[in-house]
């Protein structure tokens, strides 16, 4: 299975996300939070398409949790020439559980933007 795993000390566990049934493995800049995700993957995603995925991972109790949802992808672009695409992903689905749980994991996995680190 395609885990993203942490490098030694930068975070306390795992977390796996998934864009439909693939796994699909991140890089440390991975930014997941209750507004959106910038994600890596190996193919294109085009702009305006509707993406379903589920982050699986550890929150700060140390209870797995999975949250699944749907996003529309708003910016694709090729990175490092290397066959991989940086995705950002607007979040159209989230209710208030949910956010509670993916804000949870963003905490626990360092993955907050910028600006849900500060609220």
């Amino acid at each position: 299975m395609a885990d993203y795993e942490t490098e030694p000390g930068e975070r306390d566990s795992k977390a796996t996300l998934f864009l439909g049934e693939d796994p699909v493995r991140q890089s440390p800049g991975m930014i997941c939070c209750p507004l959106g995700m910038w994600i890596v993957s190996p193919r294109a995603i085009e702009p305006d398409t509707l993406i379903s995925a589920t982050l699986q991972g550890r929150d700060n109790t140390g209870a797995t949790s999975t949250v699944s949802c749907r996003g529309v992808v708003a910016e694709c672009r090729e990175e490092g020439g290397h066959s991989r695409f940086r995705i950002c992903v607007i979040f159209t689905d989230l209710d208030p559980q949910k956010r509670r749980v993916l804000h949870s994991l963003s905490l626990c996995h360092h993955t907050l933007c910028s600006y849900c680190a500060n609220f």
